[in-house]
C-alpha cells in the first residue's frame, strides 16, 4: 500500500510507498511438536534478523529447555547444521520460588546447540507460567567468519515451583565457511508458542 510522506525536497506531501529496514517476514503459533523450524531467509536482503518467541509452554508432563540450530540449504535441500561447532553463555537471577543466580554454558567444549533458555515450564502450568526469547542473529549468510547470536531469555517458570526469572547472554557457531539461511529451536519435549522473526537491512 501507500502513505503520505513527505517529497524529496522535504517541503510537500505526496503519496508514495514507504520502505523500510526492519521488515516483518514471518510470524505464526507453533504447537503439538519439539521442532519449530524457520527456513528459507532472504539472507541477500536483510543482514540481520531477530527472532521474538512468546507464551512458551510445555505440552507434556515434563519441563524442557530449548536450544538452537542453523540450517543451510545443502544442494536444494534444507539441512539442520548439527556439529559440534557451536558454545553459548547464559547468566542471569531468578526471584519468588528462591532467590539467586540463574546460569547456563557449553564450558570449555564445543556443542551441538545453543541453549537458548533455562526451561520452559511443564503442561500443569497451562498458560499461566509462561517463557519469552529473543535472539538476534547477524550475519548468518558469511562464508569468511563465525557466526554469533544474542540472547534474552524472561519470563515464568514452573516445575511443581514458580519462579521467575531472566537469562541474558550469547552463542556462536565456529562454522565460518558455511553460510546458514535459517534455524531450528527444539526442545525434548513437545512444546508450543507464538513466534515472530524480523528482518533488518
Amino acid at each position: 500500500g501507500q502513505a503520505l510522506k513527505m517529497n524529496t525536497a522535504a517541503n510537500a506531501p505526496e503519496w508514495g510507498t514507504i520502505s523500510s529496514d526492519f521488515v516483518k517476514v514471518a510470524s505464526g503459533s507453533f504447537s503439538g511438536g519439539t521442532n519449530l523450524v524457520i527456513d528459507s531467509l532472504d539472507t541477500s536482503t536483510y543482514k540481520t534478523f531477530k527472532f521474538v518467541l512468546s507464551k512458551a509452554v510445555g505440552e507434556s508432563g515434563n519441563t524442557t529447555p530449548l536450544y538452537m540450530r542453523f540450517r543451510y540449504d545443502n544442494s536444494g535441500t534444507q539441512t539442520t547444521y548439527s556439529s559440534s561447532q557451536y558454545t553459548y553463555r547464559l547468566y542471569g537471577k531468578h526471584v519468588y520460588g528462591g532467590t539467586g543466580d540463574a546460569g547456563e554454558t557449553s564450558g570449555g567444549s564445543e556443542q551441538n546447540n545453543i541453549r537458548t533458555n533455562w526451561a520452559i515450564s511443564n503442561n500443569s502450568a497451562s498458560n499461566k507460567y509462561t517463557n519469552s526469547l529473543i535472539m538476534i542473529i547477524p550475519n548468518m549468510e558469511s562464508t569468511d567468519s563465525m557466526k554469533n547470536v544474542w540472547l534474552e531469555s524472561f519470563g515464568h517458570y514452573y516445575n511443581g515451583t514458580e519462579y521467575a526469572q531472566y537469562l541474558s547472554g550469547f552463542g556462536n557457531c565456529r562454522a565460518e565457511t558455511q553460510a546458514f539461511n535459517g534455524f531450528e529451536l527444539y526442545g525434548s519435549y513437545n512444546w508450543r508458542g507464538y513466534y515472530t522473526v524480523y528482518g533488518m537491512k
